[in-house]
């Protein structure tokens, strides 16, 4: 295996006493392709699917593996799509489920697949409706430009997968209209934590924006570490609504745009 920082030379033997000019060309394509979701949750009420499209060539051979808090973990669909296909799988589909879905414990959704693909997530819950793109680029840093606290009226949270062989110490630190608030946790190997963001009373109650960064355990790793995989999900429960979002891995931007807005009776826009 290959590590981050790692040297290789080529020797080039020219020919007599000069040496021309030469093209060096590497392949970077991984052995096994790797797509993550970090929120994933059945139960009885609950319909939860993962679609798979491979848009390119070939055939891919793929698999879809929950990874539970306590460290188990259960493959609920493994096989192939032809090129230019669609495939999946309903992990939930209320009382009905995949083969070995522990329904009542959260888990990440990780899919592993001999080429590329693209996936996404659709989670139905409380009459409401989250999900989004897999990612296949895990970070050290993920931000978030409002999370909300409202306990008994709001269903926050945020989750964590962290796909190292090793625990990681997360930190979140709160952008709140009063100052910072800064909690840490350490997530077990190649297992999903986060917080209950209603539960976690540390946080004061209202709207804040949110930045996670992650660093190893153990210095020692810090060659080999790759990032964590962080979500927000979110249910207004007194009103209606919902929605669940990666957050963004690059710290935010200095320019943004927002494609649509709506004002009216009955509707209620933010930024």
């Amino acid at each position: 295996a290959v590590t981050a920082g790692q040297q290789f030379w080529v020797i080039v033997d020219g020919i007599g006493t000069g040496t021309g000019s030469y093209t060096l060309r590497i392949d970077t394509a991984p052995e096994t392709y790797v797509l993550y979701y970090p929120e994933g949750f059945s139960s009885n009420k609950i319909r939860e699917v993962v679609s798979v499209s491979n848009g390119g060539t070939e055939t891919v051979t793929y698999s879809v593996t929950l990874r539970y808090n306590d460290g188990t973990e259960t493959v609920v669909r493994s096989g192939s799509i032809a090129a230019g296909r669609r495939g999946g799988v309903t992990v939930s589909n209320g009382a009905l489920s995949a083969a070995g879905v522990r329904k009542g414990v959260p888990y990440s959704i990780v899919i592993e697949s001999s080429g590329p693909l693209g996936a996404t997530l659709a989670h139905y819950d409380f009459d409401q409706s989250t999900g989004d793109s897999f990612t296949d680029a895990p970070s050290a840093t993920w931000a978030f430009a409002r999370v909300e606290r409202n306990p008994g009226n709001v269903a926050d949270a945020l989750t964590i997968y962290n796909p190292n062989p090793f625990d990681v110490v997360v930190t979140l630190t709160a952008h709140t209209s009063s100052g910072t608030v800064v909690l840490t946790r350490t997530i077990a190997a190649e297992r999903r934590g986060g917080w209950n963001i209603s539960s976690t009373t540390a946080l004061p109650v209202g709207t804040f924006g949110v930045t996670l960064t992650s660093a190893p355990a153990d210095s020692a790793d810090a060659a080999s570490f790759v990032g964590i995989v962080a979500g927000l999900t979110h249910y207004d429960v007194a009103r209606g609504g919902a929605y669940g979002v990666l957050g963004d891995p690059n710290g935010g931007s200095t320019v943004g745009a927002i494609p649509s807005l709506s004002y009216g009776a009955g509707v209620t826009s933010e930024v």
